[in-house]
């Protein structure tokens, strides 16, 4: 979704519950269950190894959670917001 259309993304997150997040909110944690993805319908967030180094930028668009969502299991990494933004969830 990372190249589809603003209006595109707010469509989707419309059939969805949506919440505001602010900077070093946590959207995933490492080793708790994959019960739920996220898009990012504004903000940015990072993806962390377990040192705290960032893995990942996500801006608008970006699935956030879906490998082992669709996989079952467990969370690989933490997933923190570094912007104020809005996202299913």
């Amino acid at each position: 979704l990372s190249g589809a259309a603003p209006a595109t993304i707010r469509g989707l997150a419309s059939l969805l519950h949506t919440r505001e997040f602010e900077p070093l909110e946590a959207f995933t944690r490492s080793g708790d269950a994959a019960s739920y993805l996220s898009i990012l319908v504004d903000g940015t967030a990072e993806v962390r190894t377990a040192e705290g180094a960032t893995a990942q930028l996500l801006d608008r668009g970006a699935i956030i959670g879906a490998a082992p969502f669709f996989h079952g299991g467990r969370r690989h990494a933490d997933t923190v917001a570094t912007s104020s933004g809005v996202a299913p969830g």
